[in-house]
């Protein structure tokens, strides 16, 4: 696309024929060296040159949209930054900044009301309890 890439799932001839029609082409659909989809595999090179060439037109957002609304599975290429802020990551806790500012992932395992937000604060340093763990074991 134009600013980015998305994810486009069209794995049969009939998501092919939808795909066609909503890019604008849908002499796609009939092309002979497009008309199954092992002959698209086979002419993977000259599939993709006619997709990159509608789809660097718009961006990836919009096609996104577009593709998705003719029924054809698609979604964007998400990079981690991307990931981190989308809703539902975010209302699970699933990233959580620790004490020293860096960001990890947090617990996927959620139960009930119960919300378990990682580690409270960073690992200690070495042997930064080591005193204490070994008058532990002394008694």
């Amino acid at each position: 696309c134009a600013d980015e890439m998305v994810a486009i799932c069209c794995g049969n001839d009939r998501l092919w024929g939808l795909l066609s029609s909503c890019l604008g082409h849908p002499e796609w659909a009939k092309d002979p060296e497009m008309l199954t989809n092992d002959l698209r595999e086979k002419n993977w090179r000259k599939v993709k040159s006619l997709m990159e060439e509608v789809l660097s037109t718009a961006p990836a957002s919009e096609w996104q949209k577009k593709i998705s609304e003719a029924g054809v599975p698609c979604g964007l290429c998400l990079n981690v930054d991307d990931t981190r802020r989308m809703p539902q990551i975010v209302s699970r806790g699933m990233v959580k900044q620790m004490p020293d500012g860096q960001l990890v992932l947090g617990d996927p395992f959620k139960y009930g009301t119960w919300n378990s937000y990682g580690a409270k604060k960073d690992a200690p340093s070495y042997n930064e309890n080591g005193d204490e763990i070994r008058k532990e074991f002394e008694n």
